[in-house]
């Protein structure tokens, strides 16, 4: 569930991706929805949940991936925090409204946001 909080004092994970590099899990990888997070965010390729074939640096692990991506994640695996979407480009937008809205309809958004 997608929460929006409109709060100046309320608690939230200031540091997303350093957390995420702390408490992933292998499985996270391996879901087919995360493996096509990582594909379009990021344009790299899930092996296996130890090695990630990036086009620029070669092969990475999970840690090496964008700050965005690894937001991305954390808000689909762990809602024990609120999540600061700040660290999220707007390459991830698509993913943040199909995980957490996926009833709503994007088929008219060029019209509405002006493009």
């Amino acid at each position: 569930m997608l929460k929006i909080w409109y709060h100046a004092n309320i608690e939230y994970m200031k540091d997303a991706p350093s957390h995420f590099d702390n408490v992933y899990e292998d499985e996270w990888i391996e879901d087919s929805f995360v493996k096509e997070m990582i594909q379009d965010v990021d344009h790299c390729t899930v092996i296996s949940s130890h090695i990630i074939d990036s086009p620029i640096l070669g092969a990475i692990t999970p840690r090496e991936l964008s700050g965005g991506v690894k937001v991305l994640i954390l808000m689909l695996k762990d809602d024990s925090f609120i999540y600061n979407m700040s660290n999220c480009g707007d390459n991830c937008v698509y993913f943040e409204v199909d995980a957490f809205l996926p009833v709503c309809d994007r088929t008219s958004w060029g019209t509405q946001m002006g493009n």
